[in-house]
């Protein structure tokens, strides 16, 4: 399906939200109007570290009062996902409380949409002999949660100081198994992999750090209802930004 026909399908979906989690809810909520956040980071896969941009729209009645995330990044290399090829500037839908609710890779056939009690996903994938691209689906049942890939960058955008999560973690376009993604304060756990948050003076992500201590996320600038502020500015406060 051609993306631009996957987007106007989407339109229609959303008219009508997926099922929200039945058990207690610790999944962040988004912040409310619109967020940009600027830095590097190290995906799965990769050797360095490449530039991002996060912008987080505010919520949209034509989407059932979802959230548009435009993405633009260095996606996790085809080897790191099983053959899985993706574009660097997704199209990304989120609830009012972060899951995902569509992807729409845009530059190739790989997509997300939800169905009642799962994620139904495409992959435009390279065959083992590296010959052909095949478009291959696969479901999960599982409730709403983040992508393992992209869960690096959403943690940029939600993670604050004493605050607590957890949320299913799926692994839409690689073939890892599902797991949980957690954190209370700066502790971070996605399944076997531990992370730590170094936080900026306004209670925000700063840096996340490997078990290692390696750099896997470093946050740059945000800009929040058209003031830029650096992540360790008082500027921030006196802007009105929350």
């Amino acid at each position: 399906m051609h993306p631009t026909s996957l987007l106007f399908g989407l339109l229609l979906m959303f008219a009508c939200p997926g099922r929200m989690l039945a058990a207690e809810d610790l999944s962040p909520a988004l912040p409310s109007g619109t967020w940009e956040v600027h830095g590097k980071a190290k995906l799965r896969g990769q050797d360095v570290a490449a530039r991002f941009w996060l912008r987080l729209l505010p919520t949209d009645p034509v989407y059932g009062r979802n959230r548009i995330l435009q993405v633009v990044y260095t996606p996790p290399p085809p080897a790191a996902l099983g053959g899985t090829h993706l574009s660097d500037t997704p199209f990304v839908l989120l609830d009012p409380r972060s899951r995902l609710m569509a992807w729409n890779d845009r530059g190739s056939s790989s997509q997300m949409q939800p169905a009642t009690g799962m994620y139904i996903v495409g992959r435009d994938r390279t065959t083992s002999d590296d010959t052909n691209i095949i478009v291959d689906e696969k479901k999960f049942s599982v409730e709403r949660g983040w992508d393992r890939s992209l869960a690096p960058l959403l943690l940029a955008l939600l993670w604050q100081a004493e605050s607590t999560a957890s949320l299913p973690c799926v692994d839409l376009f690689g073939d890892a198994p599902t797991t949980m993604l957690s954190w209370h304060g700066p502790l971070v756990t996605c399944g076997q992999d531990t992370w730590r948050v170094v936080a900026d003076a306004n209670g925000r992500l700063a840096k996340l750090l490997d078990a290692q201590g390696g750099e896997l996320v470093s946050v740059s600038a945000w800009l929040a209802t058209g003031t830029v502020a650096s992540p360790t500015s008082s500027s921030e406060k006196s802007s009105g930004a929350k």
